[in-house]
């Protein structure tokens, strides 16, 4: 609501600033407003603190509304991990015991977090729609024709879009998962076994096979990223 209101008042703002004349309506509604015979001079003064106004409570609305969507993704990661832990405390031993433990922590790590940022991400797009709804909705009582192009031409390009990237997200995805799951099995199983892999001169081969996961962590995870911000 603020950065419709904020968008909307810069500009005829700025317009005055630069083109003084003639006199806008909205000059003359605002002095009428509150009863006042103005001088331009004053006028825009008190009209670029009204603007300052607006937008130092849309950052501090802002602000507050980040905050509460943290607290509200914080307090689902516990909930999702305790859950977890829970529902793996209750396993039957003979079926705990044919997954790696590296699994288990990559599952309560990793993917707990994953999906924290998923919903963070989420809550910030939903708050960000409704913003480019409002600021549409003002648009087409102008411009409605304009509006409806620009609307279909976005949709257009996001399904293609959607269309082109869906497997390869998937696909990175998993190799992402896959992965961080092998980087915490290798490093689990070089710190275990590190007198023996001393013993032996065989600490390259750990530190080989995490390296190479870790590069394929890293570039896959770009990928996914780069995907997702697009």
């Amino acid at each position: 609501l603020f950065d419709v209101i904020s968008i909307g008042i810069i500009g005829p703002y700025l317009a005055y600033v630069v083109s003084p004349e003639p006199t806008p309506e909205w000059v003359d509604w605002i002095a009428s407003l509150f009863s006042v015979e103005y001088k331009r001079d004053e006028l825009l003064i008190v009209i670029g603190m009204l603007l300052l106004s607006v937008f130092l409570l849309k950052t501090l609305i802002s602000i507050y509304v980040q905050k509460e969507i943290l607290n509200f993704s914080q307090k689902q990661q516990v909930r999702l991990r305790l859950g977890l832990l829970k529902q793996i405390s209750s396993m039957p031993y003979i079926e705990f015991v044919q997954r790696n433990s590296a699994e288990y922590i990559h599952n309560l790590q990793q993917l707990t977090q994953n999906f924290v940022n998923s919903l963070r991400m989420l809550l910030r797009s939903i708050s960000d729609f409704f913003v480019v709804f409002a600021l549409l909705i003002m648009l087409s009582w102008i411009y409605l024709e304009v509006v409806i192009i620009l609307f279909a031409t976005v949709g257009i390009v996001a399904s293609l879009f959607y269309l082109l990237t869906k497997n390869k997200q998937t696909y990175h995805g998993l190799m992402v998962n896959s992965s961080s799951q092998k980087m915490i099995q290798y490093l689990q199983e070089f710190l275990y076994g590190f007198k023996e892999l001393r013993v032996f001169n065989k600490e390259h081969t750990y530190v080989n096979a995490y390296t190479k996961q870790a590069v394929n962590y890293g570039k896959n995870h770009s990928q996914s990223l780069l995907i997702i911000s697009s």
